[in-house]
């Protein structure tokens, strides 16, 4: 994750067309959207590598790192704030996660 937010922060106009849609009608090229769908494959196998495979935890995933992003380009440019703690929300996240997947194993 640090590095996916070291490349965000490195490049925030580049970070604004990838994750937040901010040109009105802007559509990737079709180049682009496959290099998108190669990052997100490679995403999706290292959470399942970590026993994340549930879309909802993807997608809760894909919330925490945009929000890093974002907060650390809002909050603190040209810091390390928000990309020194990834590693600690990476955590926090994989614990929920396995929570959640127990509980819903225990019903």
């Amino acid at each position: 994750m640090r590095a996916v937010l070291a490349f965000c922060v490195a490049s925030p106009a580049r970070y604004h067309l990838m994750l937040q849609r901010t040109v009105p009608g802007f559509t990737p090229t079709q180049e682009s959207h496959e290099v998108a769908l190669t990052a997100l494959g490679l995403l999706l196998d290292r959470l399942a590598a970590a026993g994340v495979r549930d879309p909802a935890d993807v997608d809760v995933f894909r919330g925490l790192v945009n929000g890093l992003a974002a907060e650390q380009i809002a909050n603190d440019p040209g810091g390390r704030r928000f990309i020194d703690r990834a590693g600690h929300a990476v955590e926090l996240f994989l614990a929920g996660a396995a929570a959640t997947s127990a509980n819903q194993t225990d019903k």
